[in-house]
């Protein structure tokens, strides 16, 4: 059975529907709106010391915390890494352009490949409820469909460092877990939007 929520002539895109979902305090902060872009200010929720600005994101973008959901410690077994979430998880919508992208943040170098991947495949699955939540309790049949989104997974490691900034190759495409792009000692503690979507490296 399919629960249709009636909408009162008023028109959701999916970013409408996740702020009216999502609580405010999961929501990462924007810190500035110039123009037609924005900058999101992302921090590690175990050590909020270190910050990491990703500027330059289309206007009509929200990015949250996906480690804020509850792993089911009490209902799946772990032996995958199934518990397991990303630190964030950013929608953006730009013309005909739209993307989910899943980042892992590290204050450190540390953290194994086979572990990260599995928290940005556990930030997938979070999506994937939303999208269930969003088409059962809003009546959304077409809420965050996959087809219509460009999907990335990003590792950023040492956030605050002053070492030398280490950037991935943009091949392969991002587009799995297995082949996220890791970035590490992102200059100033900031990176650019299109440089997580795309591999583009350019002046904020």
């Amino acid at each position: 059975m399919r629960f249709r929520i009636p909408s009162c002539g008023v028109t959701m895109n999916d970013l409408d529907i996740l702020r009216a979902l999502l609580k405010d305090e999961v929501l990462a902060p924007v810190v500035d709106t110039q123009r037609e872009r924005k900058a999101l200010l992302l921090t590690e929720p175990q050590d909020r010391s270190y910050k990491l600005r990703i500027v330059g994101a289309p206007y009509d973008t929200i990015a949250f915390r996906a480690d804020a959901f509850p792993p089911p410690f009490h209902v799946f077994r772990g032996n995958r890494g199934e518990r397991k979430r990303a630190d964030y998880v950013i929608v953006a919508n730009e013309d005909d352009r739209k993307w989910i992208v899943y980042v892992e943040l590290k204050g450190g170098n540390d953290g194994l490949a086979k572990d990260i991947e599995a928290q940005l495949r556990g930030a997938h699955c979070l999506v994937a409820y939303c999208r269930a939540v969003g088409r059962q309790f809003w009546g959304e049949n077409g809420f965050l469909e996959m087809g219509n989104y460009r999907e990335r997974y990003v590792s950023v490691k040492n956030v605050g460092s002053n070492k030398k900034p280490s950037w991935p190759s943009p091949r392969p495409r991002n587009d799995r877990p297995e082949r996220m792009w890791r970035f590490k000692n992102p200059p100033r503690g900031k990176l650019r939007f299109m440089e997580l979507v795309e591999g583009k490296r350019s002046r904020p």
